[in-house]
């Protein structure tokens, strides 16, 4: 039986928030339009994000004025998309009919069962995989809920997993998914939480501000 703690470092920002500071610069062959473009440099995701994860844009149809995120089953099954606007609209997240419920984004690049990080949204677990990814070869396992909505699909994926490392936000919702997570998990496998500055979540942290939650957390 593992253990359930809530404990992490407490990291201040080294640097400031990605959103305010210049972002990755996609190279010549990204041929982005400028709206979806200067998103997706300010979230500072850089090209082999965009190629590892199938990231696109539309500029019509449902998921018009969006970033959009293809929802992958662990075995690359196609059953969805999710997209986030790029326009301030007032709905920032928008999934795609016929998208399965308690599906992870990034479970189809699950390589083992030691780790898996689990976060509350896309941007969040783009954040930590950027962070941790050493020498441009190890990717750490992610696990966005797209919410904070636990589903028994999500726990019974995730007992599999010798050490889970909860990084939803701090705030009530993210601690409600915590909770939730340590409760059900705990008799499987060990759980453990980033805990993040008051105000802050993943995405909004620089690299070095990250690992240092990380770090914490073990």
């Amino acid at each position: 039986a593992g253990s359930a703690r809530g404990k992490g470092g407490r990291a201040r920002r080294r640097s400031p928030s990605p959103k305010g500071r210049r972002g990755a610069r996609l190279g010549r062959n990204a041929r982005w339009p400028p709206p979806p473009r200067r998103y997706i440099e300010s979230r500072n995701v850089p090209e082999w994000q965009i190629a590892r994860w199938g990231l696109g844009y539309a500029i019509a149809g449902d998921q018009q004025g969006r970033i959009v995120v293809p929802v992958r089953t662990e075995e690359g099954v196609l059953v969805g998309y999710t997209g986030r606007t790029f326009t301030g609209h007032r709905t920032r997240y928008k999934t795609s009919k016929g998208a399965t419920p308690g599906i992870f984004h990034g479970e189809e690049h699950w390589t083992n069962r030691a780790m898996v990080i689990v976060t509350e949204g896309t941007f969040d677990s783009f954040a930590i995989e950027r962070a941790l990814t050493s020498g441009g070869t190890y990717r750490p396992n992610v696990a966005a809920v797209w919410g904070s909505q636990v589903l028994p699909a999500h726990l019974a994926k995730l007992s599999n997993f010798a050490l889970v490392v909860v990084a939803t936000d701090p705030d009530r919702a993210g601690d409600a998914a915590f909770e939730a997570f340590a409760g059900a998990l705990c008799r499987h496998t060990e759980v453990r939480r980033m805990v993040f500055p008051a105000g802050s979540d993943a995405a909004e942290l620089d690299d070095d501000a990250l690992l240092t939650v990380f770090l914490g957390a073990l």
